[in-house]
């Protein structure tokens, strides 16, 4: 009788990390796993595909950051249709601070220019302009 090693595959599972230790679980419950921890990538790093989302956030934090708002709960992850809805509530409050940021950066502009056109009108303070009429 001959023993002979059984064929192994090797699978990369990538999971949320409060999802690790459910997926490891099930995966040893399906049957003979050997399951390691890889050493290689890079954690907390997004992938290619949610780059764009990642710097959008980003900008989402540090705008929060100046609008120095108040701390709210931490919403619990849910299925992901509600996850893509959020998604997208996430999307169009960024869109609209945005919005809002790009509104205000306009008035502070427009401020300036009126201020400075209030400097130049300072030598003509107080000259009545009804002495200039024609009889």
């Amino acid at each position: 009788m001959v023993f002979l090693p059984e064929k192994m595959t090797r699978v990369r599972m990538i999971a949320a990390q409060e999802s690790v230790r459910l997926i490891v679980k099930a995966l040893y419950e399906f049957g003979a796993i050997h399951i390691t921890q890889s050493k290689n990538g890079v954690p907390d790093a997004p992938s290619s595909e949610f780059e764009k989302v990642s710097e959008k956030l980003v900008a989402l934090r540090a705008i929060e950051k100046q609008l120095d708002l108040p701390e709210v709960e931490k919403a619990t992850a849910g299925g992901l249709d509600e996850l893509v809805h959020e998604a997208g509530k996430v999307l169009l409050a960024y869109e609209s601070v945005v919005k809002a940021a790009s509104e205000a950066s306009e008035a502070r502009s427009k401020k300036q220019q009126l201020e400075e056109k209030a400097r130049e009108l300072l030598p003509f303070k107080g000259f009545v302009f009804d002495s200039l009429k024609g009889t």
